[in-house]
Parts: C-alpha cells; structure tokens; sequence
C-alpha cells in the first residue's frame, strides 16, 4: 500500500465521493502517521484517473488533509488473476403424489430456476395450474418452501429450497 499527495492543481476533474464509511485499519493509520485519520474527510473515487504513471481505480480512498490538498491510497494490484470457477448447475426435480383426494406437488429448485417467482413456478411445473389459481392457492396457505407456509405469491426462490404445495380435492382453486 502506497500513500501518494497531489497538488491541488493536478485534481482538477477528479470527482470524489466524500464522507463515505472507510474502515480505517492499524495498517492504514500506520501509513498515515504522523497524521490523525480521524480528524480528516475520507471518500473514495468516483472515477479513475492517472497522474504521473499512477493508476488511481475508481473506489480508491482519498483523504483530505488541508483544503484542497487530498492524500490518497493506493491498494496494490493484484498481479494473479483468481481462477474463474463455473457455475454448478443443479438441475431442479418436481413429482407430483396423489393420495386419495390429497394431491401433492413437491419439487426442489435448480440453478435454472433460481431467483423464479413461486407463482411462476407452480404453474410451469404442476399440470393444469394456471399463475391466478397458483396464486390462489399461495393465499390459501397450501404452499410452502422449506416446511414454511409462503404467503406472498411474489416469493422469490432460491437454488436448493424445497417447495411443496397441497391440493385438497377438486373444490379447491
């Protein structure tokens, strides 16, 4: 980590948001000394710039020392890439178990249908369910996610919840 000043004649078209919440480390009071960092305004970047082959990121702390007169950080730049690792995909299952007049549709979300509305789902994958009798059925309490009644036909789900919805005889929806 490197601490760099600037005239004020060199931030001219630099946009910084101030007043931002910065956690300010030892390592960073360390760098800072002997000024007090508590006593100073830190923002960040809004935008990246370069002045003299140095690269300010966008994000970068800036601190302001005197009006006009800014001190700001700059974090060391990885020089390895992570790895890009692939999505899982986790493929979703759905049955449905009639039991006398009780039909059950149970099913797990996959990756495909992560982020799904329930309502959406219940119609896509149960036979003869359309979204508003889905939607009904959400209001009535007969569906639930991870053994929890859902309420809002709005829900949003999430890869690896199971969902589970219960008929009660033709008279229902």
């Amino acid at each position: 980590m490197q601490f760099k000043a600037h005239s004020p004649g060199t931030l001219k078209g630099i946009k910084i948001e101030w007043d931002v919440e910065v956690e300010l480390t030892d390592e960073v009071r360390a760098a800072m000394l002997p000024s007090d960092v508590d006593t100073m305004r830190v923002g960040t970047l809004a935008r990246g710039f370069v002045v003299a082959n140095i690269t300010y990121p966008r994000g970068t702390l800036a601190f302001r020392v005197a009006e006009a007169h800014e001190v700001f950080l700059q974090v060391p730049v990885e020089s390895e890439t992570a790895p890009r690792v692939p999505k899982v995909k986790i493929p979703g299952t759905w049955t449905v178990e009639q039991d006398g007049t009780v039909e059950r549709h149970r099913g797990t979300i996959g990756t495909e249908d992560d982020d799904e509305r329930i309502d959406v789902l219940i119609a896509t994958r149960s036979p003869g369910i359309s979204r508003a009798r889905a939607q009904k059925m959400i209001d009535d309490g007969c569906v639930s996610v991870a053994g929890v009644s859902i309420r809002k036909s709005n829900h949003r789900l999430r890869a690896g919840e199971v969902i589970e919805v219960v008929i009660l005889g033709p008279s229902q929806g």
